[in-house]
This record gives structure tokens, C-alpha cells and sequence, in this order.
């Protein structure tokens, strides 16, 4: 697609996954923010879709869509505040986020996956699939 669709050119009842990657969202319409903004809020909750954001610098990604989203898979930025950045948005402090990635994150492509839903096995994960199990109490 060469645009944002709308979450009304979806049949509401085939399990979906939209992937969206790298758009430039400093340029696109306002329509275009506004179909983003329905499919993050409505779309994926009342349409049977997964919505998949990738992008490669959080401050360009809509605000609506960091606020709608429950799990992230995060890669070490180059600049330490946009990471503590990303940490204060996820529940963590600047130390936590930095010691996490400081421990246990040593490649440059490792990620560190936080998954905010209520009741998940596992709050975070190295590389999508190693659950850590971090108690701050006792290192931060």
C-alpha cells in the first residue's frame, strides 16, 4: 500500500496482522494520521487486527500510537536519552532501561521486548523469546 488505510477496508470478521514499516510521518496527510490514529484505536480493538508498527526513531512516531500501543520491541538507540525516553514510556527509570540493556542486551542487535498487558508470562524478553526475569529490588 502506498498509504495508511482505513480500518473500514477490513472484513471485521478475518483475524488480521497490518504491518506498517517505516512510514514518514512527518509528511503524511492529515487524513492519512487520522486512518493511522483509527486503526491503532479502533481497528485493532473492535476489527480483529494486530496492528505492527515498525519504525526506526521514536520521536517520529505519532503520539497516539506510542499511547495505544501495549508491547514493545525495543533496539538499543545510539543517543541514551531517546532510550530513557523509550523507558520512562514503558514504566522503567533512565537506570532501569540503561542497566537492562547494559546487562543483558551486549549485541547491537539485541532487543529488549516489554510487554505491558496485565497477566503476561513474561514482562520482558531478550530477542523476543528469552524471558528475564527482573527484579529491580535487588539490582537497581
Amino acid at each position: 500500500m502506498t498509504e495508511i488505510p482505513s480500518y473500514e477496508d477490513f472484513d471485521k470478521d478475518v483475524k488480521k496482522l497490518l504491518l506498517i514499516d517505516d512510514d514518514d510521518y512527518t509528511r503524511i496527510s492529515g487524513e492519512e494520521k487520522k486512518r493511522l490514529s483509527e486503526l491503532f484505536r479502533f481497528g485493532s480493538s473492535h476489527m480483529n487486527m494486530c496492528v505492527i508498527l515498525m519504525h526506526q526513531c521514536w520521536f517520529r512516531v505519532c503520539k497516539v500510537v506510542k499511547d495505544c500501543c501495549n508491547v514493545f520491541v525495543i533496539f538499543r538507540p545510539v543517543d541514551k536519552d531517546e532510550l530513557h525516553t523509550i523507558g520512562r514510556r514503558v514504566g522503567l527509570k533512565k537506570e532501569q532501561i540503561q542497566w537492562i540493556f547494559d546487562t543483558y542486551m551486549p549485541h547491537f542487535r539485541d532487543s529488549l521486548t516489554v510487554n505491558l498487558i496485565p497477566g503476561a508470562p513474561h514482562k520482558f524478553l531478550k530477542n523476543l523469546y528469552e524471558p528475564l526475569d527482573i527484579d529491580f529490588d535487588n539490582v537497581v
